[in-house]
């Protein structure tokens, strides 16, 4: 029997084959990074350059302030990069029927996915009677769209935050953005452990949208979250991949 080769078999040199594999690992990484367009104020140019580094880099999607989103849809074209909408932001504070006649027109919109921001003091003080009615709404348009929901979990207590995901994982949502951003302290497993507590029946994935400053934190987030939105994320990843070799 004359000798098998590996080489042969695969079409490719050991080599070739040792770099599609890492290439493939970085991009399963670069999915989990989602690029954040929040901070108001950003010009035509800052977006587009957002969205030409999601579609370039790989990244999972991009999620934008309602402002920003006409600009987007109107370079969407030449992309593939998916786009959120962020209702509510940073607060939530809005009055539900606001909130409801925003979900219905971004439904019939182009977007990707549908994030609201849940109101912090409804969690905390109304016994998430808002935030139920919105939940519900979210949950049916689940087949025409993503929708997922956003809250500053770090600022709810143990007891606030075991009710809270109780509720949510009762409802069929795609993800919950577990930040708003502005909290700076590690806070991952004590909110993971939370929604992984509650039974969770339709899959939902976590995401994290704090502050990065190194890579040590980077890795420590995406080895805890499905995924991470965070604009330094994208600088740290593509520092941190360039210096790998096979």
């Amino acid at each position: 029997m004359s000798e098998v080769k590996l080489e042969t078999l695969i079409g490719k040199t050991e080599e070739q084959a040792k770099k599609d594999y890492m290439l493939g690992l970085i991009a399963s990484v670069k999915k989990k990074v989602i690029l954040p367009i929040l901070q108001p104020g950003l010009n035509k140019d800052t977006i587009v350059k957002s969205l030409e580094e999601c579609n370039k880099n790989g990244y999972n999607s991009i999620i934008a302030l309602p402002s920003y989103i006409a600009g987007l849809a109107k370079q969407k074209l030449s992309y593939s990069s998916t786009v959120g909408v962020v209702i509510n932001y940073p607060l939530g504070e809005n009055t539900i029927s606001a909130t409801t006649s925003e979900i219905k027109a971004w439904a019939k919109s182009g977007v990707d996915e549908i994030i609201v921001v849940l109101p912090l003091s409804d969690i905390k003080f109304n016994k998430c009677k808002i935030s139920d009615k919105i939940l519900k709404i979210l949950s049916k348009l689940g087949k025409k769209k993503q929708v997922s929901v956003m809250v500053e979990g770090c600022k709810l207590n143990d007891a606030e935050l075991g009710e809270f995901a109780k509720k949510v994982v009762g409802y069929k949502i795609d993800k919950v953005y577990t930040s708003t951003g502005f909290k700076k302290e590690n806070y991952e497993e004590r909110i993971i452990k939370a929604y992984k507590t509650a039974k969770n029946n339709y899959g939902i994935k976590f995401v994290a949208l704090n502050d990065i400053p190194d890579i040590e934190i980077l890795q420590t987030t995406i080895s805890s979250f499905d995924y991470v939105v965070c604009e330094k994320a994208t600088a740290l990843l593509e520092e941190t991949l360039s210096k790998i070799t096979i």
